[in-house]
């Protein structure tokens, strides 16, 4: 039984194809993943199944009657506070984390953050009980209660779902099939996004091994061809000698022998080009991230502080009574729900905004680069090369690479900022941002708009980098490989802690050996802050915890420090 079927899509912009014969089916409970580099045509794919655009050859066939299709844009929802908001969307907006959306005001409604727009979004969708939900990036600003949320949904939903996502966390629990979008072409995989890489991997490993396999036979048709040749060379000189001396016999055999290495060496010649024209292609490479980050110069512990810091807007308070610090090199994920004040302290760390209350510090020598979630381009009406300009010529070979790292090409340079599409300004505007090296790197959902393998090369660069990072990103898999350490908004406050316990199945006498020297480093440090401040309160309380734990293990016992 099909709920629908793709036959032989193909649509075009501007005469440069986007979609070449796109075909396959969705079943009435089928779920699928859609993943694709960007630009690839992903979006216009769903905008076709969800009737906001026609395909310029074949057809999409429903077989189900009044077939009732959810579409979320991505980043494309708009809210006001005229509209009507029934029982069931009021209650699933309050299992999403937003209370009594029937008083916001319009202020209200304008300050929206994109997690809660996209929020207000799915309850929507959700209101009309479709029998097919086609998501474009669900996940994007979503918190962690709205992404726990979608996730039990999907999984309890009983229609059909295709969803487009580079958040692999999310493919991997809510999808059971993989649609690669490639060349305006689609290929199907039996399994979620993690079976997708593995059948990938596996994929190009063999077809690797075929490559070279096929390399080293043409390598040895190609020296056998040589040989012959020269063989069938050698023959005609010696026939040609044989003339010269009058040997009527000798003549004929090496000419015979000579005719016999010609036909070998072309029978081979056609062996060779019969086995170029069906070889294995070359295995493509992944575009990848490889960011040499330079270093930051150490000028002291600390690098940003705040104390009893409050924030807030309209009569809300974000945050009050609230103190942390953050160390040079530190990875802090920010975390908390949609609306609590992320976005906000990203701006105060960066000098854009202000505490209502409270102490701010940051090092006079913090050199900081801050890609906020709201685009800011440097100058919109330039082109990229416009703005190379601006830099020493290392710095432009340098960039160059990296913005093509980025998938983002020469041709793109010199067309206006402002005339690129979202996903090309925001590579733009990381690439603008990892150029200047800065030392305290503020991070607003940096993942938005790329794809699955410009994610992971993004991984990596930020493993590599030594400064110190902020960043609000609800990739779980890039939070839980970068960060060690988090900056927790929850009921009004602020509390840094680290992200995860830590776990470890190390003997007792190696759990000793560490706690030994941390202590010692710990007492090195606390001889040189203030017994006042807020960094000495904290090291006395980790010192205090480490001594408890060091005499557990002494007296036989192993807990986790």
């Amino acid at each position: 039984m099909l709920l629908l079927s793709c036959q032989k899509l193909k649509k075009s912009f501007n005469n440069t194809p986007v979609l070449k014969e796109i075909s396959f089916d969705l079943g009435p409970a089928n779920r699928v993943g859609l993943i694709g580099k960007n630009g690839s045509g992903k979006t216009t794919l769903a905008e076709i199944i969800a009737g906001e655009q026609s395909p310029d050859h074949g057809q999409l066939v429903f077989h189900q009657k009044n077939l009732k299709i959810g579409y979320l844009r991505q980043g494309r929802e708009k809210n006001n506070s005229g509209e009507d908001f029934p029982g069931s969307f009021l209650a699933t907006s309050k299992k999403l984390g937003l209370e009594k959306v029937y008083l916001w005001e319009e202020e209200r409604w304008e300050k929206a953050s994109g997690g809660e727009r996209t929020k207000l979004a799915l309850a929507r969708i959700w209101n009309k009980n479709p029998d097919l939900l086609v998501l474009d990036e669900p996940t994007n600003h979503l918190d962690e209660q709205g992404i726990t949320w979608l996730i039990e949904q999907l999984k309890n939903f009983p229609g059909a779902l295709l969803v487009i996502s580079h958040d692999r966390f999310f493919l991997d629990q809510v999808s059971e099939k993989t649609l690669e979008l490639k060349d305006g072409k689609v290929t199907i995989f039996p399994g979620n996004f993690s079976f997708y890489r593995e059948e990938k991997a596996h994929q190009k490993k063999t077809q690797k091994r075929a490559f070279e396999k096929e390399r080293r036979e043409q390598k040895k048709l190609k020296t056998e061809i040589t040989r012959t040749k020269n063989w069938a060379q050698s023959g005609h000189d010696r026939s040609r000698e044989k003339s010269r001396e009058n040997k009527k016999g000798g003549k004929e055999f090496f000419r015979a022998r000579a005719a016999k290495k010609e036909r070998q060496a072309q029978s081979k010649i056609k062996r060779l080009e019969k086995l170029s024209q069906a070889s294995t292609p070359r295995p493509g490479k992944n575009p990848e991230l490889n960011i040499d980050l330079a270093a930051p110069q150490k000028r002291g512990r600390r690098i940003v502080e705040i104390q009893e810091g409050k924030k807030g807007y309209s009569g809300r308070d974000l945050f009050c009574s609230s103190s942390f610090y953050l160390l040079r090199g530190e990875k802090t994920a920010l975390r908390g729900p949609n609306g609590c004040g992320k976005s906000t302290l990203l701006r105060i760390f960066s000098g854009e905004d202000n505490l209502d209350q409270g102490n701010f510090w940051l090092s006079p020598s913090a050199n900081i680069g801050f890609l906020p979630q709201e685009e800011k381009l440097p100058l919109p009406g330039e082109t990229g090369t416009e703005i190379l300009f601006s830099f020493a010529r290392e710095k432009k070979e340098w960039f160059i690479t990296l913005l093509a790292r980025m998938g983002f090409g020469r041709e793109l340079l010199n067309i206006p900022l402002c005339s690129l599409s979202y996903g090309e300004r925001r590579r733009f505007q990381l690439c603008h941002l990892l150029l200047k090296e800065p030392d305290l790197l503020l991070l607003d959902e940096p993942t938005t708009h790329l794809d699955l393998s410009l994610r992971e090369g993004l991984e990596r660069a930020l493993k590599s980098y030594r400064g110190t990072l902020v960043m609000v990103c609800h990739d779980r898999y890039l939070v839980d490989s970068l960060c060690s350490t988090q900056l927790l908004i929850e009921k009004q406050k602020i509390t840094k802690k680290p992200l995860k316990e830590e776990q470890t199945s190390t003997p007792p006498e190696e759990d000793l050996m560490v706690i030994e020297t941390r202590i010692s480093k710990i007492l090195g440090e606390l001889g040189q802050v203030e017994p006042d401040s807020l960094e000495y309160q904290e090291l006395d309380q980790e010192f205090q915890k480490l001594v408890q734990v060091r005499k557990k293990i002494k007296a036989g016992k192993n807990p986790r420090p």
